[in-house]
C-alpha cells in the first residue's frame, strides 16, 4: 500500500468517526493535496478510479455443434439443459449442465416432444404438446411476460 493509499485509507475512517487522525486537519489536507487527491472545492476526493483487468464471459459455444451462440449486437443467445441428481439416484452427486445453440436446442425440444408423444400416445388423456416445454411468452426483460 503506498502512501496514497493510506491517505485515503485514514481520510475515510476518519471521516466516518472510525479514527481520529494524528495528523493535524491541515497538515492533513496539505498532504492530501501534495498526493493529488484534493478535490476542486478542497474536499478529499472519495472515488479512486484504476483501470482493473477482470474475466468475463464473451462467447458460449453449443455443446452440440461448436457453434457461437453470440448474436451480432444481441449478446449471447443459448439455451441450458441441466441436470443434477441426489441421494438415491444412480448418479447421486453428479451435475450436468449443457449449453445449446438455437437450432440444436429447438432439434432437442422436438425430440423431447417426440418421446413425450410416444409415451403418452395410448395414454386415455390427450396431451397437448404445442406449449412444451414453455415457461413464458413475449418475455423480452426477463420479467416474466405472459404465461405459456
Amino acid at each position: 500500500m503506498d502512501s496514497q493509499d493510506r491517505l485515503l485509507a485514514v481520510g475515510t475512517a476518519a471521516k466516518r468517526g472510525l479514527i481520529q487522525p494524528a495528523v493535524p486537519t491541515d497538515s492533513f489536507n496539505r498532504l492530501a493535496a501534495a498526493n493529488g487527491i484534493m478535490g476542486p472545492k478542497g474536499g478529499i476526493l472519495m472515488k479512486v478510479r484504476a483501470a482493473e483487468q477482470f474475466d468475463c464471459v464473451s462467447d458460449v459455444l453449443c455443446d452440440v455443434c461448436g457453434s457461437s451462440t453470440r448474436v451480432e449486437g444481441f449478446g449471447l443467445q443459448f439455451g441450458t439443459l441441466q441436470g443434477s441428481w441426489g441421494f438415491g439416484s444412480v448418479h447421486d452427486g453428479e451435475r450436468y449442465e449443457v449449453h445449446l445453440c438455437e437450432p440444436c436446442f429447438f432439434r432437442t425440444m422436438a425430440d423431447l416432444k417426440r418421446a413425450r408423444m410416444l409415451n403418452t400416445m395410448f395414454s386415455d388423456v390427450d396431451v397437448d404438446l404445442g406449449n412444451f416445454g414453455r415457461v413464458a411468452r413475449d418475455d423480452f426483460f426477463n420479467d416474466g411476460g405472459s404465461l405459456a
